[in-house]
C-alpha cells in the first residue's frame, strides 16, 4: 500500500544529547526537547521506587529491551508509511505490536506531511521530532506511535503526558506552517500497541496547552533558570 505524500517545508534540525537532555539547534536558537522538558518537570518518585524495588542491574535490563521493542515498532511504522525494506533484527515483540497498528494506519491514514518531522517553536522555546504528521480521517494530525509493555489497558490518567507532548507538537507546527500559509493541526492521535492488543486516542491537542506551559514553566524552575535561550 502506497501513502501519498506532500513536500515537507520545514528545516532539519540537529540534536545534541546533554548532561540535562536532548537539546535541538534551531534557527532560532538552541532549545530542550519537548521529552526532556516533560521528564524533567515529571513525579519520578514511582520510577524511583521501581528502580529501588527490583534493582539497578534488572531495572536498566527491562529498560534497555522495552527501549528495543518500542524502537522496532517505530520502525515497522515508519518502514510501511515510506514504502522502505524493513531492516533485519526487528524483535518479535514489535512485529505482534505492529500487527495491531498497521491495520489502523490502512484505514485511516491520508495524505502524509512528514514523517519524524522536526519541529521548534520560538514562542514556546521547546523543539522535539514527532513520529508523524498527516491526514488521519481527512483531518490533518499529530500522530504518535507508543508500546504498552504491561499487561493492562492504559487510562487516560496514565498518559497524560503523551497529550501534552502532541500539543507541543501541535503548537510548533502551526507557528511554522504560518509564513507558508499551510494548514494548522485540527487533532492528536495516539496509537498504542502491546503484545495483547491495541488502544487509540483521537482527542483535541489544544485541551492541554495550559498544562504544557505550566510544565515548562516548572522544568525551567527546577533547573534553577528562565525561559531564556
Amino acid at each position: 500500500m502506497a501513502f501519498e505524500r506532500a513536500p515537507l517545508l520545514f528545516p532539519e534540525l540537529t540534536s545534541q544529547d546533554t548532561p540535562s537532555g536532548r537539546k535541538y539547534v534551531t534557527p532560532a536558537g538552541s532549545f530542550p526537547s519537548i521529552t526532556t522538558i516533560l521528564s524533567g518537570s515529571a513525579d519520578n518518585t514511582w520510577l524511583e521506587q521501581w528502580r529501588e524495588r527490583v534493582g539497578e542491574e534488572k531495572a536498566n535490563e527491562i529498560s534497555k529491551a522495552a527501549t528495543e521493542k518500542g524502537t522496532g515498532l517505530h520502525t515497522l511504522c515508519e518502514c510501511h508509511i515510506l514504502g522502505t525494506e524493513v531492516p533485519k533484527g526487528i524483535p518479535g515483540h514489535s512485529q505482534i505490536m505492529f500487527s495491531y497498528i498497521k491495520p489502523l494506519l490502512n484505514k485511516h491514514l491520508g495524505i502524509v506531511c512528514g514523517v519524524e518531522v522536526p519541529l521548534y517553536s520560538a514562542e514556546l522555546g521547546v523543539a522535539g521530532r514527532t513520529d508523524l504528521i498527516g491526514f488521519w480521517d481527512k483531518k490533518l494530525s499529530v500522530i504518535d506511535y507508543k508500546s504498552n509493555h504491561s499487561n493492562a489497558n492504559k487510562k487516560d490518567a496514565d498518559i497524560e503526558d503523551y497529550f501534552i507532548q502532541i500539543c507541543a507538537y501541535s503548537i510548533m507546527w502551526n507557528e511554522l506552517i504560518r509564513k507558508h500559509e499551510g494548514p494548522t493541526i485540527k487533532q492528536g492521535v495516539i496509537l498504542m500497541a502491546s503484545k495483547y492488543g491495541r488502544q487509540i486516542w483521537v482527542f483535541n491537542p489544544y485541551d492541554y496547552e495550559e498544562k504544557l506551559h505550566e510544565r515548562i514553566r516548572l522544568y525551567h524552575e527546577l533547573k534553577g533558570g528562565n525561559h531564556a535561550n
